[in-house]
């Protein structure tokens, strides 16, 4: 899996923007038992030599493009005047999709002709390209600014970091935006390139009812985080903290190759209780060759490993995200045994860069 993974980090093949692989492979040996679970299951029905295929998707931009091309179908079939209020709002969470409902519907009405074989899956590419030309402009990052609201800027900066890891050439923020504000972050998080919806409904389905309970709550009540991150350093912590901060701050404030740098880990559990649900994340390391990510790495005591997770999601509003980080602890520790639940993942690697963040 090199190649994908070196794919991940640029967004590129041979000088072109992927989305993903399909990969092709032959049956070598049919498994007929769980390996490590001792149960027998159905024997495979695939026959040695047969070609087998699957896909390497990543999450972004994928994922977005996917809700974008749903979205403009959604909207060429309504029956209904086309407002954002038609649209499923598990959709809306993204300032760029956000700004894209509003073009699109604008480009529709301007021309509803070049939209004619949309549905039939001719036109995707070409009016998603037509977007980002847009996206690109500075009517389309101050858009973004102002759908952002306070945290405009810095958010500006990070949807751009998406377009510039998958699509060319990069996109500039315009010099007067960036005097505009100075970003001050709260803490600083990987972003790791995860759809966890997918990756748990995945591991869930394998578990009774009562284990996967708690996780179709959070998604039934739509609690599941839609920006997954893995908080390394927080303000309220520099007194203790500084050196890490401090490194945190150079890496992500890097205009170098070094802000492109991503760091990898391993998803091991997932662990909840009545309240929370968190994802541990182990061996956390360098994705290449990076000065300052190496430096970060070397920095990490052990305490601050042991609390690495991503907060899959909260039973509602009154309960703070910032109980998953206790209930990890207490997790490692042993402690409050019967409470706290957990299954095991199978190790998948993750990629993400580091990233100041206000909330």
């Amino acid at each position: 899996m090199d190649l994908t993974h070196a794919c991940a980090e640029t967004g590129e093949w041979n000088g072109e923007a992927v989305e993903g692989f399909v990969v092709r492979t032959r049956i070598i040996e049919p498994p007929t038992s769980r390996k490590g679970k001792g149960k027998n299951i159905a024997i495979s029905p695939y026959n040695v030599g047969s070609s087998f295929f699957f896909k390497v998707r990543y999450v972004e931009p994928y994922k977005m493009y996917r809700d974008w091309r749903e979205i403009t179908e959604s909207l060429l079939s309504t029956k209904n005047p086309m407002t954002p209020s038609v649209l499923p709002k598990s959709k809306m969470g993204r300032a760029e999709t956000k700004l894209y409902v509003k073009w699109v519907i604008e480009e529709i009405i301007k021309d509803r002709a070049s939209f004619k074989e949309y549905t039939q899956g001719r036109g995707i590419i070409a009016t998603r390209e037509k977007f980002l030309k847009f996206l690109r402009t500075e009517e389309g990052v101050k858009e973004l600014e102002r759908l952002n609201g306070q945290e405009g800027l810095e958010k500006v900066e990070e949807t751009l970091d998406v377009m510039n890891g998958y699509d060319e050439p990069a996109v500039k923020i315009p010099k007067n935006l960036k005097k505009r504000k100075k970003f001050d972050p709260r803490y600083y998080a990987l972003l790791p390139e995860v759809d966890l919806e997918d990756l748990l409904d995945r591991r869930f389905a394998e578990e009774t009812k009562e284990t996967k309970d708690f996780w179709a709550k959070l998604k039934k009540d739509n609690r599941v985080t839609e920006q997954p991150h893995v908080t390394i350093v927080h303000k309220s912590s520099i007194g203790t903290e500084r050196e890490l901060w401090d490194c945190c701050a150079a890496l992500y404030r890097s205009t170098g190759p070094s802000a492109l740098f991503k760091f990898k880990g391993k998803l091991s559990n997932v662990v909840w209780n009545d309240r929370v649900m968190a994802i541990t994340v182990e061996e956390l390391d360098v994705g290449g060759k990076c000065q300052e990510g190496q430096e970060l790495v070397s920095k990490l005591p052990q305490d601050v490993r042991d609390r690495l997770h991503i907060t899959v999601g909260t039973k509602d509003r009154t309960i703070q995200p910032v109980e998953a980080k206790t209930m990890v602890q207490q997790w490692r520790k042993g402690e409050d045994g019967n409470k706290i639940k957990s299954i095991k993942l199978d190790d998948p690697i993750v990629y993400g860069r580091v990233k100041g963040l206000m909330r």
